[in-house]
């Protein structure tokens, strides 16, 4: 799954994922490897998918840059676990 900008939204089954993929980024300004922090997360809808946007800046150089992973799983996972 892809946004209109061509962003890749990647599926992850855990939170955990996200912060996992993000510490293994390489910066597209600086080319510094895992300098990526997290500044702030939100949840959204993408298309009828929940997501999480997470807006993140390298610690290198201060270029920003969001990831987006989509949670679907992780709302699956309540589900089955709590009841409908």
């Amino acid at each position: 799954m892809s946004d209109d900008d061509g962003d890749m939204i990647l599926k992850v089954n855990a939170v955990a994922e996200e912060y996992k993929y993000i510490g293994t980024q390489i910066c597209e300004n600086c080319g510094s490897k895992r300098t990526y922090k997290m500044q702030m997360q939100r949840l959204v809808d993408f298309r009828g998918f929940p997501c999480d946007e997470l807006d993140c800046v390298c610690s290198n150089c201060g270029s920003k840059k969001t990831f987006v992973f989509d949670i679907t799983g992780i709302f699956e996972g309540y589900k089955n676990m709590f009841g409908n």
